[in-house]
């Protein structure tokens, strides 16, 4: 893996951090609370993943 795409895999990777928390956050406000930190999780995770390969697909 080159430089670049470590970049842009920690850009992807702070992205979906960010995703998970303000999903979660939103859960916490309207009173969801651990089902929605699950799902915020996962969704996070996926957004990492397909950021990532969209960014890196040559």
């Amino acid at each position: 893996m080159n430089d670049g795409n470590g970049r842009r895999f920690r850009e992807a990777l702070l992205l979906g951090v960010s995703i998970t928390v303000c999903s979660g956050l939103i859960g916490l406000v309207l009173g969801v609370g651990a089902a929605m930190w699950l799902f915020a999780g996962i969704l996070g995770v996926v957004a990492t993943l397909v950021i990532f390969c969209w960014t890196s697909w040559p």
